[in-house]
């Protein structure tokens, strides 16, 4: 079996409290993390991932900054990403709306994007629907995944996802 390794860079962005460091915490450690602690710094995490039967592949995760997230497009890991998650809260309509739009996206024209709800295991707080977020993802072409970083849920698909797509783009 060919256990060739490659690695992918992944920008984690979105506005502050999305939850952008309990995920790359969880992927990357599979440890949550409770409380909210703001991002000082941007940050560097790798992890493994069987992409495939045949491929195991090292994801580089960008931890940037929440409450940069419109200057965050400007900066230089996202010229460095093969792949961008672009984490909203569904618990929160305002996080949800400062996503931004294509016109906006310019940066990220080479780069995959996913678009992240999260918090799902807090589905009686829900403020945006799966349908309003989907729509969302089809105008900025992007694919569209639900998690929740304290449950788990979603989470190996999501990495099975985006894995899998950026071995097919790359």
């Amino acid at each position: 079996m060919d256990k060739s390794k490659s690695g992918f860079f992944i920008a984690v962005i979105g506005c502050s409290q999305v939850g952008k460091t309990a995920l790359v915490a969880r992927l990357v450690k599979d440890m949550f993390i409770e409380e909210h602690q703001p991002t000082m710094t941007q940050e560097i995490q790798t992890t493994l991932c069987s992409a495939t039967k045949r491929r195991l592949i090292r994801l580089f995760f960008l931890d940037l900054i929440g409450n940069n997230y419109f200057q965050s497009f400007a900066t230089p890991w996202i010229g460095v990403s093969q792949a961008v998650l672009m984490l909203f809260d569904t618990n929160s309509m305002s996080s949800f709306n400062q996503i931004q739009g294509p016109t906006s996206l310019r940066s990220l024209e080479n780069i995959m994007i996913f678009l992240v709800g999260t918090k799902t295991d807090t589905v009686y707080q829900r403020e945006v629907s799966y349908e309003q977020a989907a729509n969302k993802a089809k105008e900025l072409n992007a694919i569209y995944i639900e998690i929740s970083t304290k449950s788990k849920k979603n989470l190996e698909q999501m990495l099975k996802i985006v894995s899998q797509s950026l071995l097919r783009k790359y």
